[in-house]
């Protein structure tokens, strides 16, 4: 079974597309992965992908229609299996294969035995005793039905229903995870649950020999599928009766499928006296785990949205933290051309990108990288924008700047965690630039005859360990432009793989037409989104651009403007 799958539906019309997890274009276009013919859905409508939170995202690629979820119309989101959204005439809806099995209950036993000599077991598969259930047995998987329904953990639910079926003394219940059809099965199950008659705690291996198990009512299960049912009239002191040493009655062993199979298969397996299986007993065990089945789909897929609630709402509140930190402008500077680009991954990454005034004049401006993603990398951009700029209050020197923060954010941070950080403070009078570089990816100077790399990161990343910063410095002339990104330009990855990379990013620059620090920007990040074709960003976008003009001939312009971010 496909990993997703989504169902699109038209006038009681419906087909089911295998979603791919590095993301499809949804459009009319014959090019997109999801056609959708009709005038309402625009060429390019829609992009769906897998981000690395395993959520499943719909972005509206600018289309006129837009993308609905319900009532609300949708720039970008996650959505949830059987989750339903609307592109023009058409109704999409995603549905998962399951990923996830119940785990075992800690009470329960996890010894097993095969019982390879299970010659004497007369095995009767589901389809040779099919009849109708009795008003009694309707009665008890009514009751057990309602007792499935009202658990609130997957935990509970094995557990639960071997409570039930043990039943009086003398009774055994389990549910068991063989492997799969696929596999070989030469080692003994795992018992994720198992009752005895009469107790309400799991079989005590001190008192009580482990599960004796039939290899071959377990086999016929696994391979076909089928629920089946095993009797012996073995009463010798001696042999084995298939789960329970009985010297007195004959034993039934009844076993039937939970789960579908796959590299492993869940089993409810049931072994009681023989006088208390009657011909319908198979029907009902198979009518049981039938209802387990559909509970404990139920109860994983209620945990799951419960899960994705709480990291969508902690990842919004990144977000918020994020966005707040990107600058809305800084007035006007003379001879300064000021633009960039912010475009944070659906999953919220750790880009930082700042600019300030200082008191003599000059421009400060920081561009950042944390290593790490969701709230944690954004509590960390606020650390460190606060730390910059009340340090660059009382030092001139960017490589002081950088060393006297580091010295605080090495002390706080977590062994894992680190900050790549490019920080400039440009001289609009003299065309200046100090610059410290740490750890982060080289700027590009966009030169009237060209575009070359600025220096090379010569310092350690904000956080490593603590110790002196090498500051350097360049002359930027009338003319010229400098370009800072982060590596959610340079690992735009096309479908083949392939990065972009810097030498990417430096041809961009320099064929084309570079006359303000926006075009920069803006050739920056169309290159990027035409490399990755279809797939989406896999981390946050960040651009700053600086275009230096002569201060006595031009009159101050500043464009500091920030991308519209999707909600979601």
């Amino acid at each position: 079974m496909a990993e997703a799958t989504l169902t699109i539906s038209r006038d009681e019309q419906a087909r089911t597309v295998e979603l791919d997890p590095r993301g499809m274009i949804i459009g009319r276009h014959p090019d997109c992965e999801i056609l959708l013919e009709s005038g309402r859905v625009s060429r390019r409508h829609a992009r769906i992908y897998r981000d690395p939170f395993n959520r499943w995202v719909i972005e509206d690629l600018q289309s006129k229609h837009g993308v609905w979820r319900g009532q609300q119309r949708i720039e970008a989101g996650a959505i949830l299996p059987g989750e339903r959204f609307m592109v023009g005439p058409f109704t999409l809806t995603l549905a998962e294969s399951a990923k996830r099995r119940i785990a075992p209950d800690p009470a329960a036993t996890s010894a097993s035995t095969i019982l390879e000599d299970d010659s004497g077991a007369e095995i009767i598969p589901a389809d040779e005793a099919q009849s109708f259930l009795g008003h009694a047995q309707i009665k008890r998987l009514n009751e057990i039905a309602d007792l499935v329904s009202s658990l609130t953990s997957p935990g509970d639910l094995y557990a639960k229903v071997c409570e039930e079926l043990a039943g009086p003394a003398g009774g055994m219940a389990a549910v068991l995870r063989l492997p799969g059809p696929i596999h070989d099965f030469t080692e003994p199950p795992e018992t994720l649950a198992s009752r005895f008659g009469g107790q309400r705690e799991s079989l005590d291996l001190s008192s009580r020999s482990n599960l004796h198990l039939s290899r071959s009512v377990l086999n016929a299960v696994r391979l076909k599928g089928r629920s089946v049912m095993a009797g012996s009239t073995r009463q010798s002191n001696t042999d084995l009766s298939l789960t329970i040493v009985d010297q007195n009655r004959p034993r039934v062993v009844l076993c039937a499928p939970i789960t579908e199979p796959g590299e492993t298969v869940d089993v409810l397996y049931l072994d009681v006296p023989s006088d208390r299986a009657g011909e319908t007993t198979l029907d009902f065990i198979q009518a049981v785990a039938r209802q387990v089945n559909l509970a404990g789909r139920s109860l994983l897929f209620a945990e799951d949205r419960a899960e994705r609630r709480v990291l969508d709402q902690q990842l919004q509140l990144a977000r918020r933290i994020q966005s707040n930190l990107i600058p809305t402008g800084v007035g006007p500077v003379p001879g300064l051309d000021l633009a960039h680009c912010y475009r944070p991954a659906m999953w919220v990454g750790g880009d930082y990108c700042d600019t300030w005034l200082l008191a003599d004049g000059r421009l400060a401006f920081a561009i950042g990288d944390v290593c790490g993603k969701g709230l944690p990398a954004a509590m960390l951009m606020s650390s460190l924008q606060a730390a910059l700029r009340s340090t660059a209050a009382f030092c001139r020197n960017p490589a002081e700047i950088t060393a006297h923060v580091n010295t605080q954010m090495t002390l706080s941070l977590l062994e894992t965690m680190f900050v790549t950080l490019f920080l400039g403070v440009f001289d609009p009078q003299t065309g200046r630039l100090e610059y410290v570089n740490a750890g982060h990816l080289p700027p590009i100077i966009r030169r009237p005859d060209g575009a070359e790399r600025l220096g090379r990161p010569a310092n350690q990343p904000i956080g490593v360990h603590e110790g002196a910063f090498a500051g350097q410095d360049e002359t930027i002339t009338p003319g010229t432009g400098l370009v800072v990104y982060t590596d959610g330009i340079t690992e735009a990855a096309a479908p083949s793989g392939e990065m972009l990379g810097i030498e990417g990013v430096l041809e961009v620059l320099a064929s084309a037409p570079c006359s303000s620090a926006a075009r920069m920007v803006d050739a920056v990040t169309d290159a990027a989104e035409k490399y990755r074709c279809s797939l989406p960003p896999q981390d946050d976008i960040t651009v700053f651009a600086l275009f230096y003009r002569d201060p006595a001939r031009e009159t101050p312009k500043t464009v500091m403007g920030l991308n519209e971010e999707p909600t979601f």
